[in-house]
């Protein structure tokens, strides 16, 4: 699997802003001088492109609701709750009647005491937990003597005491390895929610993200138009960013990479089914970059510029591609060389 790296994006990125510079300082100069001069047409020369190339994209982002983690058959009295929104398989989530109870992943929740002699998948979480926990236990579904040692020391670790019974009340059922709690039933001084009851409300997760083209929405909103946009290819040496923010990116699959999911959950908000960012390469041959402002667009839909050659020659109108654009800057591929200047638009 190829990642862009995060520290060669930063680089790259510092690179594709200082090309345009010349771009916008003409502009800007043209532009005063349009003020002053209202009657006459303003031209600014075009840059070839050769550091980085910006484009609009769009990230597509897929939710999953993880429902509710219930409460075990527990009872007593709540003396700590985790405080924390994120929750992972093997930590404490409360402290009831003096006994820690772990939040635990499994393939099935625990419904019953096991002890020597047992079998079967639970008993298979069991000897995991203990295994995660670094406690003696059997790579098995058998409940043996390392698992009896094992339980000993959980139960002395949670503060139940030396017992060769596993207890399920000890453990949280969680659906998946790492939850986002939305709201959470315990309360320091109550009493531990009846067994069944909800005791953790969850948030949506953010199981995958895809790279999509930028579709301007109607409204000239930046994202809702981009749900139903196509997968963006993205190749090595290209930079994803999202509210300024680098994302890491499988190259192969046009994906947000699983370590940066993260990070785009925390941008969006209250579960976004997209969010527009910025992918930069590096340029390619025959690209030239130009002000937006010079860019226009045919009654056929076909994009070109107004250019005046180098050399003195007649102004024409050039057909151009747009493959990139950001910051006021438009990047595009002209059928001819774009050396000279281009009219910005009235």
């Amino acid at each position: 699997m190829k990642r862009l790296s995060a520290a060669a994006a930063i680089v790259g990125i510092a690179l594709w802003i200082a090309a345009p510079v010349a771009v916008f300082v003409v502009a800007s100069q043209a532009s005063s001088d349009l003020r002053l001069h209202e009657d006459r047409p303003v031209w600014v020369p075009a840059v070839q492109a050769d550091t980085k190339v910006a484009s609009r994209v769009g990230v597509r982002l897929n939710w999953e609701a993880d429902g509710a983690v219930f409460a075990p058959a527990w009872d007593g009295i709540v003396q700590a709750v985790t405080t924390s929104p994120h929750l992972a398989s093997n930590q404490v989530l409360a402290t009831i009647s003096g006994v820690q109870r772990v939040a635990y992943h499994s393939t099935v929740p625990f419904s019953r005491p096991l002890a020597a002699g047992d079998r079967g998948v639970e008993v298979a979480a069991l000897n995991r937990l203990l295994e995660l926990r670094g406690l003696p236990n059997s790579a098995s579904d058998i409940f043996t003597s390392s698992t009896t040692r094992g339980v000993r020391m959980l139960g002395v670790q949670l503060g139940a005491g030396s017992t060769a019974v596993f207890d399920p009340a000890w453990v949280v059922y969680l659906p998946t390895e790492e939850v986002d709690i939305e709201s959470n039933a315990l309360e320091v001084g109550g009493v531990a929610p009846s067994p069944g009851s909800i005791l953790l409300e969850l948030a949506d997760r953010l199981t995958s993200a895809q790279v999509v083209s930028f579709v301007e929405a109607p409204d000239g909103s930046d994202s809702s138009a981009l749900e139903d946009a196509e997968t963006t290819p993205v190749s090595e040496g290209w930079t994803l960013t999202v509210a300024d923010a680098v994302i890491a990116v499988d190259v192969d699959s046009a994906s947000v990479a699983a370590e940066s999911l993260s990070d785009l959950a925390s941008i969006a908000k209250d579960g976004a089914p997209v969010l527009p960012g910025v992918i930069a390469r590096p340029a390619a041959a025959g690209e030239w970059q130009v002000p937006t402002a010079a860019v226009r667009t045919s009654s056929d839909g076909e994009h070109y510029v107004v250019h005046r050659p180098a050399d003195g020659g007649d102004a024409r109108r050039v057909v151009v591609v747009v493959s990139g654009e950001g910051g006021g800057v438009t990047t595009v591929r002209p059928e001819t060389d774009l050396r000279g200047a281009v009219e910005l638009r009235g």
